[in-house]
C-alpha cells in the first residue's frame, strides 16, 4: 500500500478542521454531503437552512478546500523543453510549466 493516500487524508482532515474555524458552517455541510453522502435538500433540512445556502456554501467550502490542498500537496514541476527552457532556469523549482494545447 502506497503512503500517498494516507497523506492525502491527513492534509484532507487538517483542511477541514481549518475550515471548521474559519466558517463552522460549511464545514458541516462537507461532513454531511461528503462523507455522510446526504443530498442538498437532506443537507439543508438537517441543518435547518435553505438549500441556496447549502448550495453556496457547498461551492465555496469545495473552492476553500481545492486551493488548501493543492498548497498542502506537493506536486513535481514539469519539465520545462525547447526553446524557452534558458528563460526558466535561473528562476528555479517555483516556476511550473503547463502544457497547452
Amino acid at each position: 500500500m502506497s503512503d500517498k493516500p494516507d497523506l492525502d487524508l491527513l492534509a484532507l482532515h487538517g483542511a477541514l478542521e481549518e475550515l471548521a474555524t474559519v466558517d463552522p458552517q460549511q464545514s458541516r455541510i462537507v461532513e454531511l454531503k461528503f462523507f455522510g453522502g446526504l443530498s442538498i435538500e437532506e443537507t439543508a433540512e438537517v441543518l435547518d437552512i435553505g438549500h441556496a445556502t447549502v448550495e453556496r456554501d457547498w461551492k465555496m467550502a469545495r473552492a476553500w478546500l481545492r486551493r488548501k490542498l493543492e498548497q498542502a500537496l506537493p506536486r513535481e514541476p514539469l519539465p520545462v523543453f525547447g526553446r524557452n527552457k534558458e528563460r526558466f532556469d535561473h528562476i528555479g523549482t517555483d516556476i511550473v510549466a503547463t502544457k497547452t494545447v
